[in-house]
């Protein structure tokens, strides 16, 4: 700046030559450092806002190794151009390693991966490179230092070049061996009973999926299935307690599997159902076998504490050859088949066959129909004859319940009273054919005036003596219909008397003193009640119908009739026989003195109109028009 004020002030005055120059010289050189002082300015901005950056840097760096330590991951980062992979100190330490002991090879990764997992990671990653996924991520498991294997997962991102092809790829690597135990215990509990730890429903079902895909694949293959359920093992818990059922259930486990093949699987589906996969079973007779050492493993008594429990089970068994396409149908062919052999009794074994499903498809029908089929009046009652075996002369009539079904016909009760008693149905039934017979009789009473006069014999059965007010109601039934008590003869069955005797004999006497008369039914198919028989008040003895129908046209079989016909009268009571299909079973029973008959030989069971034709003939022309007649004319 003085440099140009003095050529300003010189401009008016000359300047030699040779001031011109220095003037020149020192313009030059004032300019130069006006330039190198911008320069210096401009360098020291430079070197701050680098020395800013790097320190922003270094604060990054640091909260991301931060963030990078507070999450546990290790950090790896592979250079594809020259195979080499940066791995973290946190990375090599979640495998018990110091920085030191690993280097920067790929080898030092993939060669610590379990052997089953390696494929699928390389998999993964190729998948990823070749951009068909979007990013790396993928779990196994890898080999520490002490020889263990941790569970990791690893998630990364690739990064391509301008040709597209990838260059790099770096990512995190964490251990989720925790995470993976405790998802290991939750499918555990999801598919294994807590009780039993056995596989339960599901895994089970899993299991035979498999066979059935197997079997697609290989016609060689085959398996079994048996279902097995515990008989009785309600009184178990009943009798000593739900925790001494539990460790029923238990040791029951131990014992199945203790008969399990290597490949076989043994499952609890619940309560006291357990199921068993067979693997390759290949004959029936394998299956059999394998059910009979099942059955015979359990003859002998579990110890449970201070309980000696004898236990038995019902199994049933469905083999794959029959061609199934969907676990659920074996299951439920199995449960079938362990159902139809506990239906035979206990401690045994059913091969399911198609024609039990049909079965069980028709009672399902049955229940489902049988729920309506008092409101739509499909039941009805037919009445059997019962005959004086002295003079031919009609004692009374059996009313039999029938259910006219529509698509069935018209069914016995043997059809469906079971079913009946089993699904709750069976007291309103009992009663409904209690007041409807009483009702019919009275009827037939005043319009047919036979002597003497009709009886209606009615089964008393389990439902109506286990009534708490039996005996008024059935006062209040003979009030309503008018049927007189002295013409109501009531049978019970002798397996109910031997079951609670005791009880009943008060029920007789009540009954009996209102004026009614009292039947044991089926005498002869259970010998217990025979030490009470003689201080029960009841009016006879009915021979079961299996006896009656051994006498053979020769007399043979008669010994069990005789002694029954013998004991009653001993007894002061009347004997009944039922059964009676034949004549010559007629002749030895009238020469053994038997008092009463019916059977098919003198009419089957007739419904109210044919009953009624009956009755009137009867009240026109006497015991002749009977068509039983002619055996005591001929």
């Amino acid at each position: 700046m003085g440099v140009l004020s003095v050529y300003n002030r010189k401009k008016k005055s000359s300047f030699t030559p040779k001031d011109e120059i220095l003037l020149a010289s020192l313009a030059d050189y004032a300019s130069v450092a006006l330039d190198n002082a911008n320069l210096y300015q401009h360098a020291r901005f430079e070197i701050s806002e680098r020395r800013r950056v790097e320190g922003a840097l270094r604060a990054s760096e640091e909260r991301f190794d931060l963030a990078v330590r507070g999450a546990k991951e290790g950090i790896w980062d592979l250079d594809l151009l020259h195979s080499r992979v940066y791995y973290s100190s946190r990375w090599k330490e979640m495998l018990g390693y110091q920085d030191t002991e690993i280097g920067d090879e790929p080898t030092e990764w993939f060669h610590r991966v379990h052997p089953d997992d390696l494929a699928p990671l390389k998999a993964a990653l190729l998948n990823h490179l070749n951009r068909k996924t979007a990013y790396l991520e993928t779990e196994y498991r890898m080999c520490c230092k002490d020889g263990s294997y941790r569970w990791m997962v690893c998630r990364g991102l690739a990064v391509h070049n301008s040709r597209g092809e990838a260059s790099r790829i770096a990512g995190s690597q964490a251990d989720i061996s925790e995470r993976k135990e405790i998802d290991a215990k939750l499918l555990h509990v999801a598919f294994h009973d807590r009780l039993t730890n056995l596989p339960n429903r599901a895994l089970f079902m899993e299991q035979v999926q498999k066979a059935l895909s197997r079997m697609q694949t290989d016609p060689g293959y085959a398996f079994a299935v048996l279902f097995l359920d515990l008989d009785k093992f309600k009184d178990v818990n009943d009798s000593l307690g739900h925790p001494v059922g539990d460790q029923l259930l238990i040791s029951v486990a131990h014992l199945l599997q203790d008969t399990l093949g290597e490949k076989d699987v043994v499952a609890r589906l619940g309560g006291d159902e357990f199921v068993i996969f067979l693997d390759y079973c290949l004959e029936k007779e394998s299956a059999i076998a394998r059910a009979r050492h099942i059955l015979s493993r359990l003859t002998s008594p579990i110890r449970l504490g201070n309980h000696k429990v004898f236990i038995s089970a019902s199994i049933g068994i469905v083999l794959s050859a029959l061609g199934y396409s969907e676990p659920e149908d074996v299951l439920r062919d199995a449960d079938i088949a362990m159902y139809a052999a506990k239906s035979q009794g206990r401690s045994t074994f059913q091969l399911f066959d198609p024609l039990m499903r049909e079965r069980i498809v028709r009672r399902m029908a049955l229940e489902a129909d049988l729920q309506q089929a008092l409101e739509k009046k499909q039941l009805l009652i037919c009445y059997q004859p019962i005959i004086s075996l002295r003079d031919g002369q009609l004692f009374g009539l059996e009313a039999l319940v029938h259910w006219q079904h529509p698509q069935y016909g018209l069914l016995p009760a043997s059809e469906f009273i079971h079913l009946a008693q089993e699904i709750g149905l069976i007291l309103p039934i009992d009663w409904w054919v209690f007041e409807e017979a009483c009702r019919q009789v009275k009827r037939w009473q005043d319009i047919y005036p036979i002597q003497p006069p009709l009886s209606a014999s009615l089964n008393l059965g389990s439902s109506l003596l286990s009534h708490a007010n039996l005996l008024e109601s059935i006062q209040d039934s003979l009030r309503v219909t008018g049927l007189p008590a002295e013409n109501l003869v009531l049978e019970i069955a002798e397996s109910s008397l031997s079951r609670n005797v005791l009880a009943l004999s008060q029920v007789i006497t009540d009954l009996r003193e209102i004026g009614a008369s009292l039947q044991i039914d089926d005498f002869g198919s259970s010998y217990s009640s025979l030490l009470y028989l003689k201080d029960l008040p009841v009016n006879a003895l009915k021979i079961d119908p299996a006896f009656v129908k051994r006498i053979t046209d020769d007399g043979l079989n008669i010994e069990i009739p005789r002694m029954i016909i013998e004991l009653a009268h001993e007894l002061g009571l009347e004997s009944f026989a039922e059964g009676i299909e034949t004549p010559a079973q007629l002749r030895y029973l009238k020469a053994l003195g038997c008092d009463y008959g019916q059977g098919f030989l003198f009419s089957d069971s007739l419904d109210a109109a044919c009953c009624a034709a009956l009755l009137e003939g009867a009240s026109l022309h006497g015991v002749s028009s009977f068509p039983w007649h002619r055996y005591w004319t001929e």
